[in-house]
């Protein structure tokens, strides 16, 4: 298997990749690596917390959302 092994300024690479604070203005070692293709995923299934909660919901509650909030807060906070 080939490879590349390079030490260059990390200043030289800040406009390809992100370089973390501790590694700019230094020189760092570069070290490229061919990728094997059944390491590579094809598909990327990205998780989503959308609709998670859709087992919960209330729908006589619904209307009384509005204003829920500061009607918790006022009654906590009236007796004070």
């Amino acid at each position: 298997m080939e490879f590349v092994r390079e030490i260059i300024d990390s200043d030289v690479l800040d406009h390809i990749i992100k370089i973390p604070e501790s590694l700019k203005h230094r020189r760092v070692e570069i070290i490229l690596l061919p990728i094997v293709e059944s390491d590579v995923k094809t598909h990327v299934h990205e998780k989503r917390a959308r609709g998670i909660l859709e087992k919960y919901k209330n729908p006589s509650l619904i209307g009384k959302e509005n204003g829920a909030w500061e009607k918790a807060v006022q009654e906590k906070y009236e007796n004070r």
